[in-house]
């Protein structure tokens, strides 16, 4: 492989800015406005010291200037200015050794393991860390990121490890402010108040284990952690998805083992479908679920027709959590790698069954492939049934087949998506919601969901029960992509949750035009090339994690796509107002207001152009390079200082 250099990039140009600075444009976002006006944005240092609505005549702008002529003037015309923009779901994986800041990532001495079939780690890589990610950050105008506890090593869980990580930031040039999430296990809970007084943004848990050692918190527990956050009053932050350790092992049978580790570990010899087993669920206070009652959720002072949208998404819904179709598409590939499989649905006679040879049978299951060795006979297993009743048969009586060796047998993404089933999310957020209800005082956002059904499980819990605290997200991967767009093997797509099917795709988008999900975030989890496994296309082993920071706008901008004065306002409340609002910093930042900070993008909603993914440490494991999104974001502001123009970048984060 040829080495990638990342170059330094010259900020001279934004070293020296002065203090007072007055924006005009025609379209800025304001909070508590329903579309965007024309007005100057007037900044004293780092806060916004006052806002002038303007009618956009010349002669109006031509008189500001004359009455502010200390500040230093910027005409934006017709472009954008939003706020910036909060990600609360970002883990920049950093273990650079304090004080090195080397940009030059190698691969020369590298090795591929003739076992996996990976790069080994002998090859000269690096975690992403913080001064890569922040400045890949600050480019897609994200200002403020909050970041999840690592899975890949050891999590911040202590007061020691807060203090430790906040000294290592003073010698890391960071290009966004950043805050922090604690992981909480049972083992910490005496640690969350001193947290919460240090100044920790919230406390991030897990329904099953992430991964390796990290501990994970029984259900049973649940009721105790609630009322130990509600003590603190921060947010709490749950991945969704649970099963049992049984199905977790079917599904991911390498999850458990250290990161660096899981590549020399033996493949289990058996292909099973933990998608195949559907699990009964604790019942809640209140039939949350859209695929467990015929009946639709009263609408209070609702307008009809959002009614009749709300009545055809849960039958889309309900209909999509039943639809086997990944997984019948997995078994069709699993009994392909294992010989022929006969299916004639028009076969009259039983018999008739045993009689087909399989290169004369034609059959919607058959998967040629030259790699398949045909063998056939018939089967001494009788089975017990009727010639009556044998059009009625959905699949035939077992054929003896001599398996074949498949190369690549973990690279398909269907029998992948078949193990990570979306009634995993839909145990976990039924019973984050139950519990909820009988400690209404904790604070609950529930993150990473892939599920349509997921998410509207939790948008009918709020409507039948307002006070509950709850909130929820989804990744722009989730709403951009779907299994249409990935190819067996293409490990660079592997993610927990997984991106499931068009179909799920779509309803998610509706789930998010009717405001059923809160934020929308990068979910950026950035994984060393090596680990993802691409030169054999290993699905199980590869690790999960997507490099996605700084495309939250385009991804939310092509969901919401409209008229952009319109829209503008719902991009800045899902991506900047209710972030702040969740992580108890919105006195501060996420909108545009007088005495805020001065965190703004400047971006233009018609320009769009293929994604370079250039600022990230590996953008070649980046699924989002070469895809065209719209919005095309020109600068950032982070306190008042131009921080981000076009390749230019001025390191002035801060944690907060």
């Amino acid at each position: 492989m040829s080495s990638q250099v990342y170059l330094t990039p010259n900020s001279l140009e934004l070293s020296a800015q002065p203090t007072l600075k007055a924006l005009y444009s025609k379209n800025i976002i304001l909070e508590g406005k329903s579309s965007s006006i024309p007005g100057v944005i007037f900044i004293n240092d780092e806060i916004i010291s006052n806002i002038i609505e303007l009618d956009g005549s010349n002669q109006s702008i031509s008189n500001l200037q004359e009455l502010y002529e200390e500040y230093e003037w910027e005409d934006l015309g017709d472009l954008y200015v939003s706020p910036g923009i909060i990600d609360l779901n970002v883990c920049f994986n950093n273990d650079n050794p304090i004080g090195t800041n080397d940009e030059t990532i190698e691969y020369e001495g590298s090795a591929v393991s003739e076992n996996s079939g990976c790069i080994t780690s002998t090859s000269i890589e690096q975690w992403e860390g913080y001064e890569i990610g922040s400045r890949a950050a600050i480019a897609g105008g994200i200002t403020t990121v909050i970041e999840s506890p690592t899975i890949t090593r050891s999590p911040l869980t202590t007061i020691h490890d807060f203090s430790h990580k906040l000294n290592s930031l003073e010698e890391i040039s960071l290009y966004c402010d950043i805050g922090f999430l604690a992981h909480v296990d049972m083992n910490s809970l005496s640690e969350m108040e001193d947290l919460a007084k240090a100044g920790i943004m919230g406390f991030k848990g897990y329904l099953l284990p992430p991964s390796g050692d990290i501990n994970f918190i029984p259900v049973e527990k649940l009721g105790v952690l609630y009322d130990s956050v509600a003590r603190t009053g921060k947010p709490l932050f749950f991945h969704p998805e649970k099963t049992n350790e049984r199905y977790l092992y079917m599904s991911s049978p390498f999850r458990k083992e250290g990161i660096e580790n899981r590549q020399n570990i033996p493949q289990p010899e058996m292909t099973t479908f933990a998608g195949a087993f559907p699990e009964d669920i604790e019942p809640t206070s209140s039939d949350t679920s859209p695929i467990s009652s015929n009946q639709s959720t009263p609408m209070r002072n609702t307008p009809s027709s959002d009614i009749k949208s709300e009545k055809y998404l849960e039958r889309q819904l309900r209909y999509q959590s039943n639809n086997l179709e990944s997984l019948i598409k997995a078994e069709m590939m699993t009994y392909s790698r294992s010989g022929f499989t006969v299916f004639q649905p028009a076969v009259s006679k039983i018999t008739d069954f045993l009689e087909v040879s399989p290169e004369k049978a034609v059959s919607p299951f058959q998967i040629r492939s030259p790699n398949l060795t045909l063998f056939s006979r018939k089967s001494p297993i009788k089975p017990i049934i009727t010639e009556t009743n044998a059009r009625q048969v959905r699949r035939p009586p077992p054929i003896m087949c001599k398996k074949a060796v498949i190369p690549m047998e973990n690279s398909d993404y269907k029998t992948y998506l078949s193990n990570s089933p979306p009634h995993w999310e839909a145990n976990g957020v039924q019973l984050l919601l139950s519990e909820l209800a009988k400690n209404p005082n904790a604070k609950v956002h529930i993150s990473n969901l892939s599920s349509a059904n997921a998410v509207y499980i939790i948008r009918k819990a709020k409507r039948e029960n307002p006070d509950l605290m709850v909130t929820c997200d989804t990744a722009g991967f989730y709403t951009h992509f779907s299994d249409e767009h990935i190819k067996d093997g293409d490990t660079r797509f592997k993610v927990n949750p997984p991106i499931r099917e068009e179909k799920n795709r779509k309803l998610l988008l509706d789930v998010l035009r009717l405001g059923g999900i809160d934020i929308l975030t990068s979910y950026h989890r950035p994984i060393k090339p090596f680990l993802k496994c691409l030169q054999k296309g290993d699905f199980k082993r590869a690790v999960s994690g997507i490099s996605s920071i700084g495309l939250n706008l385009q991804c939310c901008w092509e969901a919401l796509k409209g008229d952009p004065r319109i829209v503008a306002p719902k991009l800045a409340k899902i991506l900047s107002q209710v972030p702040a609002e969740i992580i108890g910093i919105s006195h501060i930042k996420g909108s545009i207001a007088i005495n805020k900070h001065a965190d703004l993008i400047v971006w233009d909603p018609e320009d769009q152009e293929a994604q370079t993914c250039i600022y990230m440490r590996h953008p070649q494991i980046s699924p989002f390079k070469g895809e065209v999104l719209p919005g095309k974001i020109h600068m950032t502001y982070l306190r008042g200082s131009l921080v981000y123009k076009r390749g230019l970048f001025l390191a002035n984060g801060k944690a907060l």
